[in-house]
Order: structure tokens, then C-alpha cells, then sequence
């Protein structure tokens, strides 16, 4: 009787997984991109992400809301913003006061069934075409995006304008070996609002070598260029191109730096960033243990680590570190892009980045005041995502209606008065010259007895025109939080 019921119970298991299966292809035969019309008059921005991206739009949503309350001629209609349904496409609409028509933005999600291409297609085939389509948020998606636009050269108009969010590698690979700069892929027509790989790396290099408790040194002595040359460790992780492209960066900032006077002890190459949230892989475990051998610790000694990777890599690659030498953060500073965030150190601080188990100091790059909290960003969440939304909102709202001007309908007309604007310079090739660069910087704790503190003074600085550094909200004493375990070190897990 037993074995009876097993076996009904298997059956209709396997009847009810076949028929999901067959339910679920026969939706996704019927779900067909379907851009929806632009009333006459009217425009449209089209913003790209995937179908999971919705805290990405409630940050973009935040940001344009944060533009509409500072002007006095703009307003907004988000009633369309958050659907219910997760297939339909949300939107925002922003009318001027002064005069007709609206700009229309809305999210055209990506799923397995209806990827780029074909929602690309559907607006090519759709007229009016998009102004312009907002997106790359990583380096590989705005590779994959600007390959798709290049590639359809047939619009019902002019073909819209490429708009980067965060993408900020300066070269990607190319079938072929060949490499090529990221906004020349659609060449012309591309504007990368965030920084790239290469002014982030040099930011960060320059902040680290004027502040006196981090520079990496060789030796104790007062100058630096009676100091013998400081020990730099570089990491990349080969199946990341970030990583990849950023880690030729940061190495370009330290020669120019140092003025090639620095000791490359060797260049460790991880094969693969797969790995467990505590444990590092076998290639990491193998890459942590010659730096251990290696690391000099005499007094007055500190090496850079150059750790170009993700929050989950880069912490349990630390974690190996500090698990076996808990108080290498005398000796050692470790440097990232904007792949780690202030969220991660702060916010999450204490199960993301708990400073116990990774004592090392840390400084990476915020391509906006991370935290530039006010009543409606309250803490501890980073700002850094929605102020740079927000620029690009208030670039995106001077141009395509200008002061007194009328409404932009055409992606040409759009693309002269971008190269005219004077919000946000950019250079011939689309990416942006200047700006308020950020800095984060985490000091653990480590007193004269060897004891690791239980939080860690938490700062961001900002450069000026005149290139000198200051702290924001300096009134201010941000601690990162920590659990109170043990530092510990774990195996490596399996590949």
C-alpha cells in the first residue's frame, strides 16, 4: 500500500512538472515584444534592464524625482511607474509647464523569451523610434547593447542615442582578439555618463599616495623618494572583463604614480571568480598564500594589494589573508573600482564586510557623493546610484527641451545639442571628461597590542578643480559595523 502511494505521488509529480513545462513554452511562444505607441506630440526614452532590475528603476525613479522637486518648469506623472503586472511596461512622464508635448520614459524588461534584439527591433520597427535607450549597467551588458544598435541600421528616423549608466571598462574584447574603446562600438552616438576604468584607477592611486597612513612605502623613511620602493600586488580575475580591463588601469596609475619605481612581485592571474561566500577557491587560496610569503612587514613597511573584483570575491580573498596573518592590515591596502559600493562596507557592513574578518584597509572609487543623505535619501543607504541617475535625468531633460527652446523629436537634433551642453562634459568619443570624483576609504582599527577593533572609521573624500582632496560631511564620524567572531581562516572550497 505503501509503495502504492509512493508511486502515485511520483507520477503526478512528473504529470505536473511536464505540464508546467508545456504551459510555460506555449507563454513564451505567445510573448512577443510589443513597444508601446508615443502619442503624437510626445516622446520616449527607452531604458533597458532586465526583468529582476527593480530596484534599479526605483533608484532611476528616485533620481527623477529629485530633478522634478529643484525645477520650477518640470512635472511628473509616476502613477504608471510601479505595475502590478511584472510583464507590462512601467513608465514615467515628464511635461514642462511652459510649453506642449512630454517626454515619456519606460522600462522595456528584458526576459528569456524577449531579449535586446527583439525588443531593439521593435522599436526600430515602431515610429517614432526612442530618442534614445538608457543602459549598461555592467561592461558586458553595454558591450552586448552597443553591438545590437551598431548593428541595426534601419529606424522609422534617426537612430537613437546610447546612453551608459555605470559600464566604466575603457576597452572590451572583441571576437577575433581585437579591442576596442566601449563608446566606440556604436560609434558617434554613444555618451558614458559614469567614469571609466581609467579615471577611477588613477583617482584612487592619487588619493592613496597623499595620505600618509595608507601611501605604500618600502621602508620607514620621511620622503618618498628617499623611501625604498613599495611592493604592489596585482590580482586579476580572467573570467571578468571589469577585472580584467580595470586591473591594466590601476597598474598604468601606479607606474605613472611612481614613475615605474615600484616592485611588481608577480602577477597572479585567477582563472575563475567562482567561488563560496566564506571560502576562497583553490586558484585564490594558491594566489593568498604567496602573497603571505612574500609580503614584507618590517616597520613602516606597506604593500598594494590591486584587487579589481567584485564585494564577494574581493571579501573572502581578504578574509584568507587576515585569517592567517590577523594583523596584516599593517602592512598591507587593498584597492577596487566601484564594484564594491558604500552599501557593502556600511549599510551590510556587518554581514557583508564585517571588519573582524577582513582587517585590511580598503579605499575604492563612488562615481557620486555616496552619501549625500537628505530627507528624502535618508541613511544608511548609499547615494551615489540615484545622484548619478539624477544628473543624467537633468542632462537628458536640458536637451531634449531646451530653455525656451521647443521639443527635440528627432535623435540627430538630440546628439547636437548633447555635444553643446554644458552640464556634463564629454569628450570626442562620448565618455565623460570630468566631474566630482568620490573616494571611500576604510581604516580598520589595529592597536599597539594587536587587538582588532570592533568597528571601523568609515570616510569619503571628494578632489577638487584645484586637485586637492577633502572630506565630505567631515562633522560627521561614520563607523562600518562588525560581528564579534573570532577571525578565522577556512580551506579552500572546490572549484
Amino acid at each position: 500500500m505503501r509503495w502504492r502511494i509512493v508511486f502515485i505521488l511520483l507520477f503526478l509529480g512528473g504529470v505536473g512538472t511536464l505540464a508546467f513545462f508545456l504551459v510555460r513554452e506555449r507563454l513564451e511562444e505567445k510573448m512577443v515584444a510589443r513597444a508601446l505607441p508615443v502619442p503624437d506630440g510626445d516622446v520616449e526614452i527607452a531604458w533597458f534592464n532586465t526583468s529582476t532590475g527593480g530596484v534599479a528603476w526605483e533608484r532611476f525613479v528616485l533620481g527623477i524625482h529629485r530633478v522634478v522637486r529643484t525645477s520650477a518648469n518640470l512635472e511628473m506623472d509616476d502613477s504608471r511607474a510601479f505595475l502590478d503586472q511584472s510583464t507590462a511596461t512601467p513608465e514615467i512622464v515628464l511635461s514642462w509647464k511652459d510649453g506642449p508635448g512630454k517626454l515619456r520614459i519606460r522600462w522595456y524588461k528584458q526576459t528569456g523569451a524577449i531579449g535586446t534584439s527583439e525588443w531593439i527591433d521593435a522599436l526600430a520597427q515602431r515610429n517614432p523610434a526612442p530618442l534614445a535607450i538608457i543602459g549598461g549597467g555592467t561592461s558586458d551588458r553595454a558591450l552586448d547593447l552597443a553591438q545590437k544598435l551598431n548593428d541595426r541600421t534601419q529606424w522609422r528616423g534617426s537612430r537613437p542615442l546610447f546612453f551608459i549608466t555605470t559600464a566604466t571598462a575603457n576597452e572590451v574584447d572583441l571576437p577575433g582578439g581585437e579591442r576596442r574603446s566601449l563608446t566606440q562600438i556604436y560609434p558617434d552616438r554613444t555618451f558614458r555618463f559614469c567614469f571609466t576604468n581609467e579615471q577611477m584607477a588613477k583617482a584612487v592611486i592619487d588619493f592613496l599616495w597623499q595620505d600618509a597612513e595608507l601611501r605604500p612605502r618600502g621602508g620607514a623613511a620621511a620622503k618618498i623618494e628617499d623611501e625604498p620602493y613599495p611592493v604592489v600586488f596585482p590580482i586579476r580575475w580572467d573570467d571578468d572583463p571589469y577585472s580584467i580591463d580595470l586591473y591594466e588601469r590601476f597598474h598604468q596609475a601606479v607606474q605613472a604614480k611612481t614613475e615605474k619605481r615600484f616592485i611588481s612581485q608577480f602577477t597572479s592571474h585567477a582563472a575563475y571568480s567562482v567561488g563560496s561566500f566564506e571560502r576562497v577557491n583553490q586558484v585564490e587560496d594558491g594566489i593568498a598564500q604567496n602573497i603571505l610569503a612574500e609580503l614584507p612587514i618590517q616597520p613602516g613597511q606597506r604593500s598594494l594589494l590591486i584587487m579589481p573584483t567584485s564585494t564577494t570575491p574581493a571579501r573572502r580573498f581578504l578574509r584568507a589573508l587576515a585569517g592567517d596573518s590577523p594583523l596584516i592590515g599593517r602592512h598591507l591596502v587593498a584597492v577596487n573600482g566601484d564594484a564594491i559600493s558604500i552599501n557593502d562596507v556600511y549599510r551590510d557592513g556587518s554581514l557583508l564586510w564585517n571588519i573582524r574578518d577582513v582587517p585590511i584597509p580598503l579605499v575604492f572609487f563612488a562615481h557620486q557623493n555616496p552619501i549625500g543623505w537628505d530627507e528624502y535619501l535618508p541613511p544608511p543607504t548609499g547615494t551615489d546610484d540615484v545622484l548619478l541617475l539624477a544628473e543624467m535625468v537633468r542632462v537628458l531633460t536640458a536637451t531634449i527641451r531646451p530653455s525656451g527652446g521647443e521639443l527635440v523629436r528627432d535623435a540627430d537634433a538630440l546628439l547636437r545639442n548633447m555635444r553643446s551642453q554644458k552640464i556634463i562634459a564629454f569628450d570626442g568619443v562620448g565618455n565623460r571628461e570630468k566631474g566630482s570624483e568620490f573616494i571611500v576609504c576604510l581604516k580598520p582599527e589595529i592597536s599597539g597590542d594587536g587587538r582588532i577593533g570592533m568597528r571601523a572609521p568609515l570616510q569619503v573624500w571628494t578632489r577638487s578643480a584645484r586637485n586637492e582632496w577633502s572630506r565630505v560631511r567631515p562633522e560627521e564620524t561614520l563607523l562600518a559595523p562588525a560581528l564579534s567572531r573570532p577571525v578565522r581562516r577556512d580551506g579552500p572550497s572546490s572549484p
